[in-house]
């Protein structure tokens, strides 16, 4: 029996009872466009209806899939992707078509991509403000203009990875969110050693923020060495330890003058007396020269028997000893018998060898 009926758009189709399935056999009937559009009653019955429109739907200039969808629904668009794009939503002759209107006939929906924006961060590693570049997908960002600068340090260029590894290709296309590092090594400086000596300590290389390296104490003949400073007034101490080296620099030995004693035993059975003189000074207070009993003082001498004379230069501690002379003294014999006098000459505290005969 007659299971389908359709009208066709020239029908004068006006309403369906509700018993137009009952007991007939009838399973479809089929309102073509133009009679379901043009006859408003007909509406309370469209569910009860076949009536479709197609919706094809295109990406670029292919067709990605055609979906019969009933009258008066939404469509259900298909998902689609595409490498560095995003899909924005769905055109209908050019014009976006929001996806909540109801179908009314058949259409064609094109596909809107937009491109994907990505952020290129450069970190710059130097306790400045990071920048950032966007750029489209498979686009390239631009060097900064300027290489950024760091104290103490030299810039070495720009890398792809954060340990500075990998150097970064600028013709790299972008297709995702990244990050370009600044790499950056050390500078180096030259500590210099002035140790106003005839020691000579060599210079050593020394990196940004690193320690210099305590060299052997220097030596200075006549001096004490009191430790090395950073500047050549001595006013500031330089420590090896906690001190760090940014900058080519000198450091400076300190020397403290020694003094020497000058002990003068003048070997009368008087008390030694002492003189304090620094390094390679006279001295400016010699004792008086001192007294002896039957004897007269013949200068200072060392213990090597050299005279010591006031302008000798003092560098070392020093013992001096009085030298004497015995006196001599003449012991004359008059006879008083008309006779020549006779004479004896005799040293301090000694007895006439050769006393005259008696007269």
């Amino acid at each position: 029996g007659l299971t389908t009926v359709t009208f066709a758009g020239n029908s004068q189709l006006t309403s369906i009872g509700d018993y137009a399935f009952w007991d007939s056999g009838l399973t479809t009937i089929i309102v073509e466009d133009p009679v379901m559009l043009s006859n408003q009653n007909l509406a309370p019955y469209r569910s009860k209806l076949h009536c479709y429109r197609t919706v094809t739907f295109m990406n670029g200039g292919d067709e990605v899939e055609s979906q019969t969808v009933d009258y008066g629904t939404s469509v259900n668009p298909p998902t689609l992707t595409r490498t560095g794009y995003t899909i924005s939503g769905w055109l209908l002759n050019g014009q976006p078509y929001p996806l909540d209107t109801l179908v009314t006939e058949n259409m064609t929906l094109t596909a809107d991509w937009e491109i994907n924006h990505y952020t290129v961060t450069f970190v710059y590693n130097n306790g400045t403000a990071n920048s950032q570049q966007t750029a489209d997908w498979y686009t390239t960002v631009s060097q900064p203009a300027e290489d950024p600068t760091k104290t103490g340090h030299n810039f070495t260029g720009w890398y792809a990875n954060e340990t500075c590894t990998t150097p970064y290709d600028f013709s790299t296309p972008i297709t995702d969110d990244i990050s370009i590092y600044a790499g950056w090594s050390k500078k180096s400086y030259t500590v210099t050693f002035n140790t106003d000596s005839d020691t000579v300590i060599n210079s050593q290389t020394v990196f940004y923020e690193e320690h210099a390296t305590r060299p052997t104490d220097p030596e200075k003949d006549g001096h004490t060495f009191n430790g090395w400073y950073k500047d050549s007034a001595f006013s500031t101490a330089f420590d090896f330890n906690t001190d760090v080296i940014t900058d080519n620099m000198t450091i400076y030995a300190k020397w403290g003058i020694n003094s020497y004693e000058v002990r003068f035993n003048p070997d009368n059975g008087t008390a030694t007396i002492v003189c304090s003189v620094v390094y390679d000074h006279t001295i400016d207070d010699i004792p008086a020269n001192p007294e002896k009993t039957g004897y007269t003082f013949a200068g200072w001498y060392d213990e090597n028997g050299d005279e010591f004379v006031a302008t000798t230069h003092i560098t070392d501690n020093v013992n001096l000893i009085a030298h004497w002379t015995i006196n001599v003294y003449t012991v004359t014999f008059d006879p008083d018998n008309n006779e020549s006098t006779m004479a004896r000459d005799v040293e301090y505290d000694h007895v006439i060898d050769d006393i005259p005969a008696d007269p």
